[in-house]
């Protein structure tokens, strides 16, 4: 191909390679067939891996990879200034998690997207006391919003909403009104924050720049859609709001016992945490402090260690001395823990609730009926077609969960949606933390920690406005000793920017 352009180099580029196209048709099939042919049949070459997504990462002070000539007092400054937007960046990412927390609160009470409120002791039994750690009473009503706000209701917690999030409160010029006028679900969830508080633009006297800011966002919203990518957090909480909502219909006796010794439990840790002050750094879990499927786990294990030593003693009578002696220990170890088999049996003592073999059953049955997009209200008899030997103390209870859910789930080409999925969600979290089950409450949104920091995402215009900052802003050049003015610029000569301030043979 080479030698046909260097005799055609007067022609035009597409032409050229038309007429060798059509010249050398036949020959290039021919080998393109010929290398598909040997690829097929060629098992021996080695793996080829795309460069594409594999990335190898590691940490290195900075220290190391800054370049070696700079001056002191330049090296010291650029320390402070990627010190200080480390800072000002896990900041921003607090503060934008902490606004999107506060919208999923506003959900309940945002007239133009939930029809009500929702009474929780409504799904649960009469006489039924809430946990003590809870103040909860009313959460989330269904969802009322009308089919011209749909759209834009359904934007909400995706990219294009949390963009507006940041426009609108950190953004130092701000959304424009006629993009807002876009969006009036989310306008309306604006407007109630500001009864808490967080106004328009509360948060844009930072010295962070937008492309630093931008990189930061890209983090939020990475870490917001890695979430919901699939609708594991809502099946995760339906799975156990019906296990929760089933045992206090059905099985009153045992979950009584089993809130008394929850509650028995706690009172004893905290007496004994209020009696023996110890150290945070010195203080070690015991076994009765483990969960019970820790607490099996170790059980298992020493049970295989007693028959490991038994068969030892049997292949070497000579040692049996020392394998008993530890066939002994295991022994007095068993009996150690039996108090907590007995408490375990107090709670799944025989009662004349329902065996959880049969909750199992009724909980399939109605997570397939929230689930039929066909029935928006359940009778006695969709209950008896799904399952035929439902009895009557049974049904009542199954009904009133059926009832009292369905308008929560969204439909199936809806399941997917973020926004669809957060008022089941927002109604089960307040349910089981209503009822003592914290262990199964969701976080429906990230919740970076305070006290830690979180990583500085850096490219070429974000660490050109790092460097350039006042005070004591730095001048950066190009490779033809040009001074780089403007964003667009570093952009340009990312390679510059980079190598000005990193060694880049060291990294």
């Amino acid at each position: 191909l080479r030698y046909y352009l260097d005799k055609n180099s007067i022609k035009k580029n597409d032409v050229v390679f038309k007429e060798y196209v059509q010249g050398n048709f036949h020959s290039i099939v021919r080998n393109l067939r010929e290398e598909v042919t040997e690829g097929e049949h060629d098992d021996t070459g080695p793996e080829v891996h795309s460069t594409d997504i594999e990335y190898r990462t590691c940490s290195v002070a900075v220290n190391r990879i800054i370049r070696k000539g700079l001056p002191l007092e330049i090296k010291q400054a650029i320390l402070e200034k990627l010190e200080s937007t480390l800072t000002q960046v896990s900041d921003y990412i607090i503060n934008i998690s902490f606004i999107m927390n506060m919208v999923l609160l506003e959900l309940r009470n945002c007239d133009m997207i939930t029809h009500g409120s929702f009474t929780i002791a409504n799904i649960l039994p009469d006489g039924f006391l809430p946990s003590q750690d809870c103040t909860i009473e009313h959460t989330i009503g269904p969802l009322s919003v009308a089919d011209s706000f749909m759209k834009d209701f359904s934007m909400l917690m995706e990219h294009q909403h949390i963009s507006l999030i940041h426009s609108y409160y950190f953004g130092s010029v701000g959304a424009k009104e006629t993009n807002l006028n876009k969006h009036p679900v989310q306008m309306a969830i604006f407007k109630a924050l500001e009864s808490s508080g967080i106004e328009r633009g509360k948060f844009k006297e930072t010295s962070l720049k937008s492309y630093e800011m931008g990189n930061a966002l890209v983090d939020v919203t990475t870490n917001m859609k890695n979430m919901w990518s699939t609708p594991k957090i809502f099946y995760g909480l339906m799975n156990s709001l019906l296990d929760v909502l089933l045992r206090v219909h059905l099985v009153p006796n045992r979950e009584a016992k089993y809130r008394s010794y929850i509650q028995k439990k706690a009172e004893e840790r905290s007496k004994k945490d209020s009696q023996q002050p110890v150290d945070d750094n010195s203080r070690t879990s015991t076994f009765a402090d483990l969960p019970r499927n820790a607490r099996r786990n170790i059980a298992r294990g020493e049970e295989y260690k007693k028959k490991k030593y038994e068969a030892k003693i049997k292949r070497k009578p000579e040692e049996a001395h020392k394998w008993k002696a530890k066939v002994d220990t295991q022994l007095a170890s068993k009996n150690d823990d039996e108090d907590d088999v007995e408490e375990e049996e107090l709670i799944t003592g025989n009662t004349t609730d329902l065996t959880r073999r049969r909750l199992r059953c009724l909980k399939s049955v109605l997570k397939s009926l929230l689930l039929d997009d066909r029935k928006d209200e359940f009778s006695i008899d969709d209950l008896k077609k799904e399952c035929s030997d439902v009895e009557e103390k049974e049904a009542y209870p199954c009904l009133l969960i059926l009832n009292a859910l369905k308008p929560y789930i969204p439909k199936k080409k809806e399941r997917f949606i973020i926004a669809h999925q957060l008022p089941f969600c927002i109604l089960a979290n307040d349910t089981l933390l209503y009822a003592g089950y914290r262990k199964f409450y969701r976080k429906l949104c990230p919740q970076p920690s305070a006290s830690s920091l979180h990583a500085l995402r850096i490219d070429g215009p974000s660490l050109y406005q790092i460097l350039t900052r006042l005070p004591c802003a730095l001048a950066i050049f190009n490779y033809d000793n040009y001074l780089i003015e403007s964003v667009e610029e570093a952009r340009q000569n990312k390679d510059a920017v980079f190598s000005s301030l990193f060694d880049m043979n060291a990294i």
